[in-house]
């Protein structure tokens, strides 16, 4: 698919509670594909308890340490 680094914005609004857990990180790689070095990746959804673990990961993975506020790293040490 063609758009590698073109949009500003990417937002996935209530999508990734849908689909199970290997095509989440599918979804999440797509959108930082086509996303500009300097984008915004919204993401807003259901969070349910057992797949709190698999958002505390794909955010540490997907975002430098230091741009992670600190209220959500306490939530993502518990």
């Amino acid at each position: 698919m063609p758009f590698g680094k073109q949009f500003d914005a990417v937002v996935l609004m209530l999508v990734l509670h849908t689909v199970n857990s290997s095509d989440r990180l599918l979804i999440l790689k797509e959108s930082l594909r086509v996303l500009k070095a300097d984008g915004i990746l919204v993401i807003c959804d259901f969070v349910e308890s057992s797949s709190e673990r698999f958002v505390s990961l794909i955010i540490k993975k997907l975002i430098p340490s230091g741009s992670i506020p600190r209220r959500l790293r306490r939530r993502m040490a518990r």
